[in-house]
């Protein structure tokens, strides 16, 4: 890496009990407890539980580096085992069950694997696919249907490879008969298994503190005399495994091969993680049976771990490496205990500190993480001393937390927070200050005011820490008043709050208003209306570009004047210029209750001035950018809610940008803003009576609603006569059952009617929104089809969380039996590594420069570093693996294309749900890939699964189902089945037609497809109609002499000729049909040619470098480097400008 010290990588050779030999990649300032981590997560070795490490006969240290324990590469290292416990013989079961039930592969990239010899794909074409119904294909499917269980990624073209997994074992349960005695304890009994091998017997084994053996229970006539003591056979092993490996030759034979799949696999679908996935549709399974083991979660001081590892150094890469892993692991676990604390207290498991308070104030303590409830108001700010968050100012809070944490401001320390949204609640989960709940005078504010602004103090360590964080967000320094007149000089907003922990770290609360307010918003009722970060800082890049700008022409026109013999600008004289430009600051407490004692009016225009950008150019930027024909959005962002935010733009500006879009051939982007906007605002209705909803009533409760939501009239009517014709008939033996139940009163949101429902989300979306909706939702555009209907109905259920039984039927009321389950939504701090991100970067400079191999080899290592930091499951790690797909296909390697792809699908799968519109693409270009080399069969398997995704996600008329139509109406025209190819570009002009008007390239380019086939076809008549239609369409859009118009006039010059029989053949068809070009370099320039023409969309330079996957965090580039970066561009640009004049 540039700059920075080469790392060392040291293999070793480890041994296991059963002397089994690992080779292991570590570094030298690898700690052998990491080490550990990873071995429980890998089938072969993930059952030794209790175990310490030698080497030459020393014992190893858990937590000293290697490199101080004198390991080097060569070195071999023993597991050594230890004796067990209750704690390693539960967790010992619990592991081979696990592995047997679905092993999982390697998650760390620490094991050397064997090469194996490369698969390769034929790319022999398919002779034939089977004709597929035309209704099955162009239809709305009316039910959600299952990805594939398995992509094809070692599918060859002779066999498929079988996923079955090996038995293994008839059962492994504990004998609950029986517990040690105080007798058998002191002999070192720890518990008794009951075993039944694939052979038919049967084997009570004793699990002790040095191992496993069989003991002498015997069954005689159904009737069981325990023996805990080892049997006459001695049979016993220091592990389950070695114990049964003697007993069952099949568990033998079947262990073994079940460890071959796991090292073959690719199962990101059982790696765990603290997220859930977000689903709508899910199969109901069966509830594990529970086993009886003991509750061995720890009690870990959260807050102390997450700063100590903050407080590392990160000087070299390595170091960062090791900081961002550990800051990643240990997140991770506050996620998971934070998401059980959570769901525990919103059953009501656990007491509150105040319970006599409402419950929207009541906090709660569990394993060391504080919980509040958040109360589920707008924009208002609660003050006073029993303020509680709202939905708002919790989302300001955790995005400042989120910068604050990526700052790396020294003496700076921040608290681990998330929150978790389930069954209508909002949970806060914090980690807890040392000393905050003592309330001391040593541990309250220091800095800010914690009483609405009646006392104000300014520490002076405080001051300076929150000055470095203002610098970084643009924001001023104050001079406010507090009650009784006196001045303070104040950095931030006043409300923000600094705080000394017992510890003597100094602390930052409620920093929500680390931007200004955005004065669009004025009033009380829209007190959290503030502006983005984002927004901020391309706000000052373009008051700067254009002082840069102004300045050099300036100085180009004194030096002209002045006849000098040189008339350009050098770098230093433009380096001068540049340290010159103004620095926007904006006042955070402006339009705010906060009293400025001086400056306030200057203030108040700064913010007005960013506000009124934000209102004229960015809105109408963004409204440019979606209604792009090309789908350019979906590469700024994986949904369209993070494009705006890239841009700087709040959600609740999407009624705004819905106005913006008047044209007729935009209407589907227009619903697309409607239906976010109409969903959003159903969550917090629905939210609302979910929290009224008693657990008896809940199923039937989420049943009616969607009922009502997807205005199902013929629900409340069969619900009604179907509840009279029971009451007839059991109405005695329901009040016999009542009797002895407890009475609980029926909700009233099962009287809701769809009106009144469809009504109060009108009111919400109208004040959030500023969205006009008609009266009734029968008359909303978003919902005129069944196929819209689905997609807002799968917004709604993701947005509250609500999950479909897999089996429910769209066409039909839903009743308690289509409700699957509640899903958990997590919002928390995402973890990326700068080391990995700047290897992406100088992967895609490379790429640029045509430098192919070492790009692939820099996206490698960028993916490997994000994977050794946050696992397997990041939204980088799938970007990585769809950039190297493209390279690898470019350089011809079919097999390594398809892997990586397919590794990227499943990833996307598990992160953003089965059917996500960047899942649908993904498959759609997994289809383009296999229809490439001619593979029609397996296209056409993951197009129509891209189809189905984008149906989904957008209604029949969905965008981007075009280019999948396309290719299989193309597909079908290489196989030779024209009718078929008609019927669906046929279809593909219908939707154009519907969704872009007669004017459009899209129209155009389905013209010219369709012109192709009847030309195929050999009726020249129609091809050259639709070919002159194209051209009219040309001709309306596009300037003079363009080469399309051109090759369009060609077309139909040659169509002429061939009605007439001069020519026998198209000499154009028969160059598209030969060229296949095998020149890797000019494939890859037409595609980087592809995606510059794509990206032309009137964005600023600065908004266009912006709209990457890696753009949250800072480079590893160092400040100067960056201005130096941004110097050179601008010189040249000015450059340029001066040669064109």
């Amino acid at each position: 890496m540039e700059g920075s010290e080469e790392v060392n990588i040291i293999q070793i050779t480890l041994i296991d009990p059963e002397e089994q030999k690992h080779n292991i990649r570590l570094t030298p300032a690898d700690f052998l407890i990491e080490l550990k981590t990873c071995l429980a997560d890998y089938a072969p070795t993930s059952y030794f539980t209790n175990y310490h490490f030698e080497s030459s006969g020393h014992t190893l240290s858990d937590y000293v580096e290697l490199a101080e324990q004198g390991l080097q590469s060569g070195s071999t290292v023993r597991i050594v085992l230890d004796p067990y416990n209750e704690k390693a013989i539960k967790t010992h079961i619990k592991r081979i069950k696990d592995t047997i039930a679905n092993p999982s592969p390697p998650k760390s990239n620490i094991f050397v694997q064997e090469k194996e010899e490369t698969k390769t794909l034929s790319t022999a074409p398919d002779s034939s696919l089977p004709l597929l119904d035309q209704q099955e294909l162009l239809c709305v499917p009316n039910k959600l249907l299952s990805p594939p269980s398995q992509l094809p990624i070692y599918e060859t073209d002779i066999e498929e490879i079988s996923t079955e997994l090996p038995k293994c074992v008839g059962a492994i349960n504990f004998y609950e008969l029986r517990t040690p005695s105080p007798k058998r304890r002191l002999c070192g009994d720890l518990a008794y298994l009951v075993v039944q091998t694939l052979e038919g017997e049967t084997y009570y084994i004793t699990c002790s503190v040095v191992g496993f053996y069989v003991n002498a229970t015997t069954s005689d006539n159904g009737s069981i005399i325990f023996r805990p003591e080892i049997s006459d056979k001695k049979i016993a092993g220091k592990t389950l495994v070695e114990l049964l490996k003697t007993v069952s030759k099949k568990f033998k034979d079947d262990w073994q091969l079940l460890l071959v799949k796991a090292a073959e696999s690719e199962n990101y679908k059982e790696i765990k993680t603290s997220l859930p996935t977000p689903e709508w549709i899910v199969q109901v399974k069966p509830e594990p049976q529970r086993e009886t083991e003991f509750d061995v979660e720890s009690i870990r001081d959260w807050n102390e771990e997450f700063q100590m590892i903050r407080d590392l150094p990160a000087e070299s890469p390595l170091q960062r490496i090791q900081k961002d892993k550990a800051l990643a692991k240990v997140y991770s676990d506050f996620l998971e205990v934070a998401v059980k604390g959570a769901k525990t207290i919103i059953a009501g498991g656990l007491k509150p500190l105040n319970p006599m308070d409402p419950l929207k104030q009541q906090l709660f303590i569990f394993n060391h993480i504080f919980f509040s409830f958040i109360d589920d108001s707008e924009y208002v700010q609660h003050q006073g001393p029993d303020a509680c968050y709202t939905l708002i100012s919790a989302n300001h809070d955790l995005r400042a937390i989120k910068f604050l944490c990526n700052a790396e401001i020294p003496g700076l320390h921040c608290i681990a927070s998330a929150f978790v949204d389930y069954r209508g609640y909002r949970v806060l989960c914090q980690s807890i200050i040392p000393g905050i709940l003592d309330r001391t005078p040593e541990t309250s504010a220091q800095y800010g005011s914690i009483d609405d602004g009646k006392t104000i103090h300014t520490d002076p360590e405080f001051h300076e820490i929150m000055k470095q964080i203002c610098e970084k967000l643009c924001l001023s320094k104050s001079v406010v008043l507090d009650y009784e007149g006196n001045k303070h000089e104040i950095w931030g907003a006043v409300d923000s709050k600094g705080i000394r922990g017992s510890d003597q770290r100094k602390y930052f609360l409620e920093t929500l208003r680390l931007t200004p307010r955005d004065a669009n918003f004025l009033g009380e009722e829209y007190a959290l209306c503030l502006l983005r970060p984002e927004l901020v800082e391309q706000f000052q890049q373009i008051k700067t570009n254009e002082f840069i700008e102004n300045k050099a022409e300036e100085a180009i026109k004194k030096k002209k004047e002045e006849n000098t013999e040189e008339s350009k600008l050098t770098i230093e004289e433009l380096q001068e210029i540049v340290k010159a430009a103004p620095k926007l600051e904006f006042n955070p407490n402006v339009f705010t209750s906060a009293k400025l004692a001086e400056g306030q009016e200057e203030s108040e225009q700064k913010v007005l001035e960013i506000s009124t950008f934000l209102r004229e150019k960015q809105l109408p930027l963004v409204a440019k950018l979606i209604c792009n024909d090309d789908g350019s959005w979906t590469r700024v962002g994986n949904s369209f809610i993070e494009v705006l935010h890239r841009f700087g733009v709040n959600a609740r500006y999407l009624g705004k940008i819905s106005t913006l879009i008047a044209e007729p051939e935009h209407k589907h982007v227009k619903i697309m803003c409607e239906r976010l906007a109409v969903a959003r605002s159903a969550k917090r209705v629905i939210n609302e009576h979910l929290r009224n909803t008693s657990d008896l009533y809940l199923a039937e409760t989420i049943a009616h609603l969607l009922n009502c939501l997807m205005n199902n009239l013929s629900a409340t009517q069969e619900s009604k006569s179907g509840k009279k014709r029971r009451n007839k008939k059991s109405k005695k033996a329901q009040s016999e059952v009542k009797a002895n139940l407890i009475e609980f009163e029926r909700p009233e949101a099962l009287q809701i009617t769809p009106e009144i429902l469809w009504g109060q989300i009108k009111a919400r979306a109208d004040k959030h929104f500023g969205l006009n909706l008609p009266n009734r939702i029968e008359f909303w555009e978003a919902a005129s089809s069944p196929g819209l209907r689905i997609a807002f109905l799968r917004e709604v259920c993701l947005q509250t969380g609500i999950q479909l039984n897999h089996s429910v039927s769209f066409d039909s009321p839903f009743t308690s039996e289509s409700v699957a389950s509640l899903n958990i939504r997590v919002k928390s701090i995402e973890w990326k590594s700068m080391e990995s991100r700047w290897l992406y970067e100088n992967a895609m400079k490379s790429l640029n420069e045509q430098n192919i191999d070492m790009a692939a080899e820099m996206l490698i290592q960028s993916a490997g570093i994000q994977e050794q930091v946050s696992g397997p499951l990041h939204h980088d790690i799938s970007f990585v693996y769809q950039k190297l797909s493209q390279i690898y296909l470019s350089q011809g390697d079919l097999h390594q294309a398809i892997n990586y792809q397919h590794k990227a699908i499943l990833i996307m799968e598990r992160i953003l749900g089965n059917d996500h519109l960047m899942v649908g693409q993904s498959y759609m270009n997994f289809g383009y890939l296999y229809q490439g080399i001619s593979k029609y069969k397996r296209a056409m398997k993951h197009m129509l699964h891209a189809l189905q995704i984008f149906f989904v996600n957008s209604g029949e008329m969905s965008p981007e189902a075009i280019p999948a139509l396309l290719s299989i109406g193309v597909m079908y025209r290489e196989l030779g089945l024209h009718d078929t190819s008609i019927g669906v570009l046929s279809h593909v002009m219908e939707m154009c037609l519907a969704l872009y008007g007669e004017k459009n390239l899209r129209v155009a380019e389905s013209s010219q497809i369709l012109a192709t086939e009847y030309k195929f076809m050999k009726d020249y008549e129609a091809s050259k109609l639709w070919e002159t239609r194209a051209l009219d369409i040309f001709k309306a859009i596009l300037p003079e002499n363009h080469p399309r118009m051109k090759e369009c006039e060609e077309n139909i010059e040659n169509l002429k000729k061939l009605a007439a029989g001069t020519i026998a053949t198209d000499p154009n068809l028969a160059n598209q049909r030969n060229a296949r070009p095998n020149d890797k370099k000019a494939y890859l320039k037409q595609k980087l040619h592809a995606r510059k023409m794509k990206a032309k969309l009137g964005l600023p330079m600065h908004q266009l470098y912006q709209a990457t996957a890696f753009d949250e965090m800072p480079g590893r580039m160092t400040k100067e480097q960056i201005d130096q970066e941004k110097l050179k561009k601008i010189f040249e640009e000015i450059q340029k400008k001066e040669e064109t004049k």
